[in-house]
């Protein structure tokens, strides 16, 4: 999936040659443009760009590797908060170990 950055003819026909589909939302004035697919898509992105918009804008460390530590840890908590809803949803048990 792309933006509007890759819906130039040469991207659109890299995608093509490698056997892909080509699922780039397309700009107004494109005469390929399908509105319908166009808003498919952005259906099927909307649950992986509302994560990264949660996303901070400026770094609260110095360096590359405290930071990467610091996005890992907040992924790693984003994650098993959400495994928890999703364990309430399902009304999934815990594993019980019995001695």
């Amino acid at each position: 999936m792309g933006d509007k950055g890759y819906c130039i003819t040469s991207s659109i026909n890299a995608i093509k040659r490698k056997g892909l589909h080509d699922m780039t939302i397309k700009t107004n004035n494109m005469k390929i443009k399908n509105k319908e697919k166009d808003r498919w898509i952005s259906g099927l992105r909307a649950t992986y760009e509302r994560v990264f918009s949660k996303m901070p804008r400026r770094v609260k460390y110095r360096g590359i590797a405290k930071n990467q530590f610091a996005f890992f840890m907040d992924a790693l908590a984003f994650n098993l908060k959400r495994l928890m809803k999703l364990d309430e949803q399902l009304n999934i048990t815990p594993l019980s170990f019995s001695t």
